[in-house]
């Protein structure tokens, strides 16, 4: 579950906890400027690993899910926007939500990306 919430919640580091399975101290404050991509690319580098964002809504990109998750279980970031109004991470598999670490576990009321944690070979 996330440590904060609210314009600097820790969300998205929740979430990569749990896909990753860390303890959420172990994963660093990404936080809410436009930086946090690039700190999430090192972050995961460190690790051999990447992430790949995929907006589901684009028919350029869509096709790329359904195989995907035809795979198995395929673990991801949801990014979103959350019932409150706000930017909003949660865990997902297969495209559907599996864990929402807001304490009110509203989930999204809108998806913008499938977020997807790849491995450096």
């Amino acid at each position: 579950m996330q440590s904060r919430t609210g314009a600097n919640g820790n969300c998205l580091e929740a979430s990569l906890a749990s896909i990753l399975e860390l303890s959420l101290a172990a994963v660093p404050d990404l936080g809410t400027n436009a930086q946090w991509l690039s700190r999430l690319a090192e972050f995961l580098a460190t690790r051999g690993l990447y992430y790949v964002l995929i907006e589901p809504l684009d028919p350029e990109e869509q096709h790329v899910l359904t195989p995907m998750f035809a795979c198995g279980d395929v673990y991801h970031i949801i990014e979103g926007i959350s019932p409150r109004g706000g930017p909003h991470a949660c865990v997902g598999c297969n495209g559907e939500l599996v864990h929402d670490p807001h304490p009110g576990g509203n989930g999204l009321s809108r998806v913008e990306g499938f977020g997807f944690i790849g491995v450096r070979l």
